[in-house]
């Protein structure tokens, strides 16, 4: 296991994109992986930025955390009823964002990606990875956990941008 301590050296923004995905393979014995993967390795993660000088962790969840939604498009604010294994261990990595800012003022920042904008939300990543390495940009952080709703008919790609 890496030593997440020296990973984390110099370090400023964390974004937290690595999972266990998958709905199906989250049931029965494969549950395990889930848990290790999805929140222990979370938590692993988070308390290694306590003390930091992080400025701001961005956590990869997932739609999975609506399960049956009432309505479409789902709001951002609307209740989490995950209907799969593989949801609430994102919804548990959630809620482990939330506590490591009230208890240890870890700035975490949970961005819920729907599975059919996944893959241009990771193009979109990669290309803010490769502009922030170049010297003329310089990492910002303006998202606020009052930005709006997060409308899954509706992909707002500035949002997303604006909060990964």
């Amino acid at each position: 296991m890496a030593n997440l301590g020296t990973l984390l050296d110099g370090v400023t923004h964390v974004f937290h994109l690595a999972a266990q995905a998958g709905v199906r393979k989250s049931w029965g014995r494969d549950f395990r992986t889930y848990t290790e993967h999805n929140v222990d390795a979370s938590q692993r993660l988070l308390e290694a930025c306590v003390g930091r000088p992080i400025q701001k962790f961005v956590y990869a969840s997932s739609s999975s955390l609506y399960g049956d939604a009432k309505t479409i498009p789902v709001a951002e604010d609307a209740l989490p009823r995950p209907l799969s294994p593989y949801g609430v261990t994102k919804l548990a990595a959630e809620h482990l964002c939330q506590l490591y800012w009230a208890n240890h003022l870890v700035p975490t920042t949970s961005v819920r990606y729907f599975t059919r904008m996944l893959t241009v939300s990771i193009a979109v990543f990669s290309s803010m990875c490769s502009m922030l390495s170049s010297s003329k940009v310089r990492a910002q952080s303006s998202v606020s956990d009052t930005d709006g709703a997060f409308l899954s008919s509706s992909w707002r790609m500035d949002r997303t941008t604006r909060a990964t």
